[in-house]
């Protein structure tokens, strides 16, 4: 979407054409463009800045672990294995299935009160529970407290 109307596919094609390496998608029923030009994302991010307010935009580096190569993942590998080891992972494991009951729990009140569950949202409140008690020791509590500051600090619009 460019500013507040959606691009037509003439405009899509034409934006491919001109700025190369744009895409195209819908994530659900959003249209999203894909830039992968880093000439095109710097004007669209600092010059045209205006025209494209509230919008999405997520650099991808090419660092996460799915993409890391030769010595690079060989140095990511070496500093993440010991906090993946077979003794941590079993004491990770009741804490991961205790925040997934409370998930299950949620789910099942939903269903007996037949009310709609936000799937996303119930997701988010599980991956921030399990990370901040396995990784940071701390009880957010985020899936029965959606509120909460960490939770609402991590989320992006």
């Amino acid at each position: 979407m460019v500013g507040k109307r959606s691009l037509t596919n003439m405009e899509a094609r034409l934006l491919s054409f001109i700025w190369h390496f744009v895409y195209r998608l819908y994530t659900g029923r959003v249209p999203c463009i894909i830039v992968t030009n880093p000439e095109v994302i710097k004007y669209v991010g600092i010059r045209a800045f205006e025209k494209f307010r509230n919008r999405s935009f997520r650099l991808i580096l090419n660092k996460d672990l799915l993409s890391l190569r030769d010595d690079h993942w060989r140095s990511v590998r070496s500093t993440l294995s010991p906090s993946f080891s077979q003794a941590k992972m079993k004491l990770m494991l009741q804490t991961i299935n205790d925040a997934v009951f409370v998930t299950l729990e949620i789910i099942e009140d939903h269903v007996k009160q037949n009310k709609p569950i936000d799937v996303y949202g119930l997701n988010r409140g599980l991956t921030l529970e399990v990370i901040g008690k396995c990784a940071l020791a701390i009880d957010v509590e985020s899936q029965r407290n959606p509120d909460h500051p960490l939770l609402q600090n991590c989320k992006t619009n």
